[in-house]
């Protein structure tokens, strides 16, 4: 529900979905959600038809994945086990139970390209020289951070591969290196050149070494084989190939050392979400998987299996069953809410809306999403509220403009009867309902909570230091919503 409102203003009234470019906001990631134009002029509009072709890019991607693992790997079994890795990944079910996910996309044609890379190096057929060149290109424009891990790529296996004799793989590279550089152009004509203001997409108002911190933790243990398998597996790397004069493979080390770029691009940026890993999987997952296996015998490497199996058991496992469970049941719960909130105000007037528990700031997105989605049903009579502060002084910015008061001013404003209080998964605190009366639940998929590392960890530091945590809502429920009266 986050982001499928967009759908309400273009396709559901005959507008295109148009080339996402925010210059004021530094971002640049143009193709994403096109295939949806294309996949609505010829199916038309339909979420079923969307979710469709979700799950025909995902067998796409597991194909790519699965031939090239197995090109290394040679055992069809262990290949399987790695594909199940990323598939019960949350960056990999956030991607795909998504409609708005610049990553999934750019996660299928870096999976085209990784293999037809690999398959023009072995083969040297035209086919797979065009069809990296094409893939590659398309990933670019996905999202900003994807030239940094394909560039990364390009110029290592050049740098690596210099003594190999057929040339051919090289050219391939450094045509990419070029396709890099184009997009820099790009970026900075359609982006930089036209920039007015300073801030940048995921600016934060509080303190950036805390958050950077936060980052790192959420990232490890969201993604345990990424960001510890890839990290460690790095530094062994470097170890074996210059102490213990190992043999570089030009392709599996380009590969770990451009997953590992990927990851160091958003410890610079210094955001976090559960589907920004996805990409670096595709490049890391290979080298990963090959190296774990030749150096089993290493205690380094068994070590290494052992936490990052622990981390993802007890951290990643749960999140991608959250994960799951949350993206089945949330639109469904959502879409429930609005029709009932729709046919409350068409008998009840001058409503006043609360969204308990969410910040208008960090959260202004979920507002805009019942703004939306209450308009379109033509339902206008009616005002969002809230009795929070700000959380974010550079996202709480105020509009005048706007006709609601959530964003018309930063003021807290008090529930008052007659109100309506919807509590969803994105409160950040539990629910008094004490003085509501309940008038509407909807119930669709499992209650169920987060628990994990991650949350144990929460735990403790609410108990000692609360002001490094954003949010009570340790376990991330509910998954169902709640529509009350306040009495």
């Amino acid at each position: 529900m986050i982001d499928d409102h967009t759908l309400l203003s273009t396709l559901f009234i005959g507008k295109q979905i148009p080339f996402f470019i925010l210059p004021e906001i530094g971002r640049f990631y143009p193709l994403d959600a096109q295939e949806l134009n294309i996949i609505s002029s010829i199916f038309g509009i339909s979420a079923d038809i969307f979710y469709i072709f979700s799950g025909i890019f995902a067998f796409i991607l597991i194909c790519c994945v699965f031939f090239a693992l197995n090109r290394f790997l040679r055992n069809k079994i262990h290949s399987l086990f790695w594909i199940l890795i990323i598939l019960f990944s949350p960056a990999f079910v956030t991607s795909f139970l998504r409609l708005f996910v610049p990553e999934k996309l750019e996660s299928v044609f870096f999976a085209i390209f990784i293999f037809s890379f690999i398959r023009f190096c072995d083969t040297d057929r035209f086919i797979f020289f065009v069809s990296a060149l094409i893939s590659a290109n398309f990933a670019l424009y996905y999202k900003e951070v994807a030239f940094i891990m394909l560039g990364g790529f390009c110029f290592f296996y050049i740098l690596f591969s210099y003594k190999q004799k057929n040339k051919n793989p090289k050219i391939l590279s450094l045509l990419l290196l070029f396709s890099c550089v184009v997009w820099v152009v790009a970026y900075y004509v359609f982006v930089l050149s036209i920039k007015t203001t300073s801030g940048n997409y995921g600016d934060t108002p509080y303190n950036a070494i805390t958050v950077f911190f936060k980052n790192i933790i959420n990232y490890t243990l969201s993604e345990p084989f990424l960001f510890i398998g890839i990290f460690a597996l790095l530094v062994f790397r470097f170890y074996l190939v210059s102490f213990k004069h190992f043999k570089i493979n030009p392709i599996l080390d380009s590969a770990l050392i451009a997953s590992a770029l990927h990851s160091l691009a958003y410890f610079a940026l210094n955001i976090y979400s559960f589907h920004y890993p996805l990409p670096a999987y595709i490049f890391g997952i290979i080298p990963l998987a090959f190296y774990l296996r030749e150096y089993f015998k290493y205690l380094f490497v068994k070590f290494l299996i052992a936490i990052c199996a622990f981390v993802w058991l007890f951290n990643a496992f749960p999140a991608f069953i959250y994960q799951f469970n949350h993206y089945k049941a949330v639109p469904n719960n959502f879409a429930n809410t609005i029709d009932f909130i729709t046919s409350y105000i068409h008998k009840n007037p001058h409503t006043s809306i609360y969204l308990d528990g969410v910040n208008r700031a960090s959260s202004g997105e979920v507002y805009h999403s019942f703004i939306k989605n209450l308009e379109f049903r033509s339902i206008d009579d009616f005002d969002m509220k809230s009795d929070l502060p700000i959380d974010n002084i550079l996202l709480g910015v105020e509009d005048p403009l706007s006709k609601y008061s959530v964003f018309k001013s930063n003021d807290v404003i008090s529930k008052k009867s007659g109100d309506l209080v919807v509590w969803t998964p994105y409160s950040t605190k539990s629910l008094d309902s004490s003085n509501y009366e309940l008038l509407f639940y909807s119930d669709y998929g499992f209650n169920i909570p987060f628990l994990g590392i991650k949350s144990i960890l929460k735990s403790i530091i609410i108990a000692s230091k609360k002001d490094l945590v954003l949010s009570d809502n340790i376990s991330m429920l509910p998954i169902h919503f709640s529509v009350y009266k306040v009495k």
